[in-house]
């Protein structure tokens, strides 16, 4: 729409941080299989690998936090825009629309309903293409591994 274009860098950042968000934990099993192999030298350094736990915890953190502002901000942005035009759609309104109708009762039926849209919409769109991401993810990592094993994880995506 119009006002996603007018907030299309918030948007970008919003969505980029909740991506991070859904993907950085997907992280932890390998960070997982690096403590084992860690582990079975004689030598165990878990430093490395304790650093790296605490890192994508900290990150993780980060990233909720920044795409949930982002998110409030883009919800308050988009309904205070609807708000402006509603209230232009009342001063275009005809008098005897308004003396009819009053603006208290049409302000108290639509707006809430506009807050309501503001946040579906952020939040629609910002977890929608995060969750898109966190599904192709593995299945990525699978093909860029090896193709042919991948095939048969691969055969039963369409069935789900």
């Amino acid at each position: 729409s119009n006002a996603l274009r007018r907030h299309g860098r918030i948007f970008v950042a919003g969505a980029g941080l909740r991506i991070l968000f859904r993907l950085l934990p997907l992280q932890v099993p390998i960070v997982a299989g690096w403590m084992i192999h860690q582990l079975s030298h004689q030598a165990a350094n878990l430093h490395g690998p304790g650093a790296t736990l605490v890192g994508l915890a900290l990150l993780t953190g980060l990233a909720a936090y920044g795409s949930d502002q982002l998110r409030r901000r883009l919800d308050r942005d988009l309904s205070g825009e609807l708000r402006h035009r509603i209230w232009e759609a009342w001063q275009q309104a005809s008098p005897s629309f308004r003396a009819s109708h009053g603006l208290d009762r049409w302000q108290t039926q639509t707006l809430p309903f506009g807050g309501a849209l503001g946040d579906l919409a952020a939040n629609l769109a910002m977890e929608g293409l995060a969750m898109a991401c966190r599904m192709a993810y593995p299945i990525l990592m699978l093909l860029w591994l090896d193709p042919w094993l991948a095939l048969l994880p691969l055969a039963l995506v369409p069935v789900q």
